[in-house]
């Protein structure tokens, strides 16, 4: 799932702050819908990310690329 999170620059047309980095709420919603919530008083308002969210998935791939690490520094070996 982590690879198929698009990171993107951005600019907040609201605020009009520039340069931000982060994901589009409505691709990420499409990959892991927990991590994107809505308000609920303006359900067709801006969508939320909870980056937090993604912590466990960003564990959990590291810990797989460690082993693949591992792996390939055994056959090295």
């Amino acid at each position: 799932k982590i690879n198929r999170l698009r990171m993107v620059a951005f600019d907040f047309i609201e605020n009009k702050k520039h340069e931000e980095i982060g994901l589009i709420a409505q691709e990420a919603e499409t990959i892991v819908p927990r991590i994107v919530s809505r308000d609920p008083e303006n359900p067709d308002g801006y969508l939320h990310i909870d980056y937090t969210a993604l912590v466990p998935y960003l564990i959990k791939a590291i810990q797989e690329l460690n082993q693949k690490i591992e792996k390939m520094e055994k056959t090295i070996a």
